[in-house]
């Protein structure tokens, strides 16, 4: 005969493995392991080679291989123009449209997935340092901003769109 705190017990565990049960999802969502790859085809330019155990190969493949599956890829305005804190300019900021579009293609067609991360700057940009691009720069209310940034967040993707590379993740 069961005493009564053991048909207590009893009942809590299958009402917890129930509630469990209930909840938890039929098939758990991936895994994301991330690679920021936005300066990759500089740095290839500049004859950078990789390497998987002394073998070289393309470095989108490599990473992938070793398990990623999101490439983030950054995305600046105009980063052909006065683009670092000090006014001079950085060769490792040349992802505008065109260019991040490229590389987007490229990793969709080796299986990956695109993380797009818009900087809304020709230049670096984080909670510290934001600047206008200098295309918006006569932009003066705020209004005029939202707008601005809206279009080209919507042209940029449609862009994307058309070129078969639509970022999963934005």
């Amino acid at each position: 005969m069961l005493e009564a705190t053991q048909l207590v017990l009893r009942s809590r565990s299958t009402l917890i493995a129930l509630i469990l049960a209930a909840a938890t999802p039929t098939s758990a969502a991936p895994f994301i392991a991330g690679a920021d790859i936005s300066s990759l085809p500089v740095h290839e330019d500049h004859n950078a080679v990789y390497r998987d155990d002394g073998v070289a190969g393309d470095a989108i493949d490599i990473l992938s291989n070793a398990g990623t599956n999101y490439y983030r890829l950054r995305l600046f305005v105009d980063p052909h123009s006065t683009n670092n804190y000090n006014g001079g300019y950085d060769p490792f900021v040349a992802q505008n449209l065109d260019y991040t579009i490229a590389l987007a293609r490229r990793v969709k067609q080796a299986g990956g997935k695109v993380l797009l991360d818009f900087m809304y700057s020709d230049t670096w940009a984080d909670p510290g340092h934001q600047w206008k691009p200098a295309a918006w720069q006569s932009l003066s209310t705020l209004g005029q901003l939202q707008q601005q940034v809206y279009d080209y967040t919507r042209q940029s993707i449609e862009a994307f769109d058309a070129a078969g590379a639509l970022p999963d993740m934005v």
